[in-house]
């Protein structure tokens, strides 16, 4: 008998010290499960026909575009990258030295396309004809991309 009520009692013992147990909060939860951003790349408008559209790619391979103006398909898209593109485009961004580079470009024309690229939280903003090589290439990759895929 004396087991039986030492039973019981560990049993409510456990139920208690589990019940009063915090549960996790939602945010904790899905931090953990939303993907590591590499970057973000934005294509402002401009007086013309330019694409506007905003990149996000994630170290998953995970591509989210949200076509703004003169894209064929308006609004958010999302699809992966195989690794051989998401290696590509890793590569590319480590050999541009980003972290070397100014932080702006800019010509001063209100007329002309701004791009804005934020990798490993540093952000530049700039024209293409106040670009350094370096974010041109990067440039050329990234509307190859958008153009390219199927969104």
């Amino acid at each position: 008998m004396k087991l039986v009520y030492l039973s019981i009692l560990l049993l409510i013992v456990i139920i208690v010290v589990y019940a009063c147990k915090s549960p996790r909060k939602t945010s904790e939860l899905s931090s953990r499960d939303t993907h590591e951003e590499l970057f973000t790349f934005e294509a402002g408008k401009c007086f013309g026909r330019c694409k506007v559209y905003q990149l996000k790619v994630f170290e998953s391979g995970k591509a989210e575009l949200i076509a703004i103006k003169n894209i064929e398909e308006l609004g958010k898209s999302t699809l992966y990258l195989s690794n051989d593109k998401l290696h590509e485009l890793s590569l590319l961004f480590e050999k541009s030295s980003i972290s070397q580079l100014n932080e702006e470009y800019l010509s001063g024309a209100r007329d002309l396309q701004k791009f804005k690229l934020s990798y490993k939280n540093k952000t530049i903003a700039f024209h293409k004809m106040k670009a350094p090589q370096e974010l041109l290439s990067i440039l050329n990759t990234l509307n190859s991309l958008v153009e390219e895929q199927e969104w």
